[in-house]
């Protein structure tokens, strides 16, 4: 009897350390931000034509998974080309983030503006030295009217 007790309660004991312990590890893990900058190269297949650029994500991870945020991509074309795209972003490896959403694309050529609405994808590839820097390349493209492919680096911060 003493002893089945003394399991019991050897067996209750670790769960609730157990239980304890998955909780502090998600109280660790939520609500991470991450600010990235790239420097790419672009080509538009609508213009024919290749141009440098920046872009700037903002991303709130959820958990190490599951994040969303927003991009803002400015090219140095004749068109003065800025983007906006909303970003649902997922971590299907510890080494690579894919990004998704709509696009918002918009130039002002000459006199007239411009804008085309299309979809976002993105991939990044994370080498991370430290826990809360990563860099790499990445590649990715808008599907819309004036279509681009672009590819880069990226510099990659959680704050």
């Amino acid at each position: 009897m003493e002893r089945k007790l003394l399991i019991t309660l050897l067996l209750a004991f670790q769960i609730t350390a157990l239980q304890a312990q998955e909780h502090d590890e998600e109280k660790t893990h939520n609500g991470i931000y991450e600010l990235i900058g790239s420097m790419i190269y672009s080509y538009s297949m609508g213009h024919e034509k290749a141009n440098f650029g920046n872009e700037f994500h903002f991303t709130y991870w959820w958990n190490h998974t599951w994040g969303a945020g927003i991009s803002y991509t400015r090219l140095y074309d004749d068109h003065k080309t800025n983007s906006i795209a909303l970003l649902g972003s997922v971590n299907p490896k510890k080494w690579m983030t894919l990004n998704i959403g709509p696009n918002l694309s918009f130039s002002k050529n000459y006199e007239e503006f411009h804008h085309e609405i299309g979809g976002y994808l993105e991939v990044e590839f994370n080498i991370r030295p430290v826990r809360w820097f990563h860099v790499g390349p990445v590649i990715g493209g808008v599907v819309s009217e004036n279509s681009e492919l672009y590819g880069g680096v990226h510099l990659g911060f959680e704050l």
